[in-house]
């Protein structure tokens, strides 16, 4: 098997609780993020990122009038790209982390920089699993990094989710 795991999806099919729970059964270092929605009442309002430096910002918000926008959404680019600043340093430590991304998506990518670091990830001997759309979103990133040699595409439906999370539980215990 590769070393890096793409879990793509359709909204809401799971792939960052599946994550979530990796993360909470995996022992050891680990570098990356998880975007959380932030919903007030029953309506998806904005977004949050939560690196596993422990900090947590709000990056993406309807409020957010200044920002780039990507649908009904501004984006916070400056926060965004001070998070990613945060996880650069994962290489210099003697240990090897997992690292993850959830997501790499839409919002994300408005961040000129963040193209870079997804490929710093991808190309890092550390093994990878990051949650992409499934077809709701056309960049040539997400098209590039789903060819590679060394990824391996799962995707996730509410009829898989015992069999995706088998793959990648069996993919963490080879590196461990």
């Amino acid at each position: 098997m590769a070393r890096n795991i793409l879990i793509s999806g359709d909204v809401g099919s799971g792939k960052t609780r599946l994550l979530e729970t990796i993360l909470s059964e995996t022992p050891g270092e680990r570098s990356g993020f998880i975007t959380k929605p932030k919903i007030v009442g029953d309506i998806v309002s904005g977004f949050e990122i939560i690196a596993s430096t422990d900090v947590r910002c709000a990056f993406a918000d309807v409020t957010f009038t200044e920002h780039r926008r990507v649908g009904k959404y501004g984006v916070h680019v400056q926060r965004f790209n001070a998070i990613l600043s945060s996880l650069a340093s994962y290489s210099k430590h003697s240990y090897r982390p997992f690292l993850y991304m959830d997501e790499i998506g839409a919002l994300q990518l408005v961040s000129g920089i963040f193209p870079y670091f997804v490929r710093h990830f991808l190309e890092a001997p550390n093994p990878f699993i990051g949650t992409i759309p499934h077809d709701s979103v056309q960049h040539k990133l997400i098209d590039e990094i789903k060819q590679r040699p060394d990824v391996t595409l799962l995707e996730l439906t509410k009829d898989n989710k015992e069999e995706v999370y088998s793959v990648v539980r069996a993919f963490l215990k080879g590196y461990s």
